[in-house]
């Protein structure tokens, strides 16, 4: 049997959404690690330790889930996994029926595939930053909500996490282009 992949279900952001998110990121804070502009994501559906085998199962059922989605607006900055506890800094989107329907099918997919199902619910957001150090954290300089940029999805991909000397890195297994958006109506 291979070794682990650990592994989880993303939508990877257009240029113009990438690029306002990194400008979100702090730089210059000892308390926080900015994240790569090239690892900005928002998870759709973490898979955990999975072989070679079933990643590409999963790789090649990207199609049935690819759809064109609309923006997600943004909701405010939170720290995960709680307050209290802070290791990670993220901007939080607001589900609309389309992207919360898009989640639900991941989730059915993963369990189709003989995936533990997932116990807690959707979060939509995108990680901004990791803790340095174990201290007591607080939000990194308020950004004004005016400047929290939409969410537009570019691709949807099956990203690996590995460790590297900087931090984890993200490498795409698979993906699948989204080509268009569409408005986010009551369907």
């Amino acid at each position: 049997m291979s070794s682990p992949h650990r592994c989880f279900l993303a939508l990877e952001p257009d240029a113009a959404t990438r690029t306002a998110l990194a400008r979100l990121c702090p730089h210059g804070d000892s308390s926080w690690q900015a994240l790569n502009h090239d690892s900005l994501h928002l998870t759709l559906r973490f898979y955990g330790r999975i072989d070679t085998a079933r990643m590409s199962q999963l790789g090649n059922s990207l199609l049935q889930l690819a759809r064109p989605l609309p923006e997600l607006q943004p909701a405010g900055s939170l720290l995960l996994p709680k307050p209290d506890c802070a290791r990670v800094w993220a901007l939080r989107y607001t589900p609309t029926q389309v992207w919360q329907r898009l989640a639900d099918a991941a989730e059915q997919q993963a369990q189709g595939l003989g995936l533990a199902a997932e116990s807690r619910p959707w979060l939509p957001h995108v990680s901004l930053a990791r803790a340095r150090g174990s201290a007591t954290l607080s939000l990194p300089e308020p950004v004004p909500a005016a400047e929290d940029p939409c969410f537009r999805a570019a691709a949807l991909s099956l990203l690996e996490s590995v460790p590297s000397p900087e931090g984890r890195r993200y490498l795409c297994r698979a993906r699948r282009f989204l080509t268009i958006s569409i408005p986010d109506g009551p369907t």
